[in-house]
């Protein structure tokens, strides 16, 4: 997927709704451009101890047309808490999202969660304008909006400046932001351009699609 070279044919999948009946394997989500499938596969039948084993997390791997990934159950509740996450996710894997409590942002790869380390107090952003992008290499760049009301701003009693922060996070976790673009009233959508640059998209009011305004941005080194 990465290196845009042709994969094999792969191996049939068969599903009557979110299960393959022959593996009995129940779907939870897809991974990596739907060339994996994570989910839940039932227990062996033990003759020797004449039951089943308890069911496991599982990855089936489409192109090798096999299972290649099992792991056992051991908390329940973190892993249906986790499979829901990869489930909203769809195919978006790897990606970024605010934390269940929305007081740190997370960067998921291979259905693990990491929280990230900003350089910036996340209380200080609207949690839902959160966009970005996880990279081949493990970084990732992502923009949030300033809430012009947040909690700082309120014991100021003087809203903030409604800037579009946008921060870039290294392999080690750490994000630091590196541009402000003033946003007052203004939506946009965001997406890395380049190694070292990004673009946004100006929303036009009342829509979530498209937009009559294009910039590209490249960060000073």
């Amino acid at each position: 997927i990465e290196t845009g070279r042709k994969v094999g044919g792969g191996k049939a999948f068969e599903l009557e709704g979110a299960q393959n009946k022959k593996l009995e394997f129940k779907v939870n989500h897809w991974m990596e451009g739907f060339t994996k499938v994570g989910g839940i596969k039932g227990g062996e039948w033990s003759k020797k101890e004449n039951q089943r084993s308890p069911d496991v997390e599982a990855v089936y791997d489409l192109v090798a047309g096999k299972i290649v990934e099992t792991k056992p159950i051991t908390d329940l509740f973190e892993q249906r808490k986790r499979f829901q996450v990869l489930a909203d996710a769809g195919n978006g894997t790897p990606f970024l999202r605010m934390a269940w409590d929305n007081q740190s942002i997370q960067m998921w790869k291979q259905g693990v969660g990491k929280t990230l380390e900003l350089d910036q107090p996340v209380g200080n952003y609207d949690v839902s304008s959160l966009q970005g992008t996880v990279l081949a290499d493990g970084s990732a760049w992502f923009a949030l909006k300033v809430d012009p009301v947040n909690a700082d701003a309120v014991a100021r009693q003087k809203a903030d400046p409604e800037y579009l922060d946008v921060f870039h996070a290294g392999t080690d976790g750490k994000a630091v932001r590196k541009a402000r673009v003033l946003a007052k009233s203004i939506k946009h959508r965001f997406g890395v351009a380049g190694d070292n640059g990004f673009w946004l998209v100006e929303r036009s009011p009342g829509f979530d699609r498209g937009g009559t305004k294009l910039a590209t941005y490249t960060i000073a080194q």
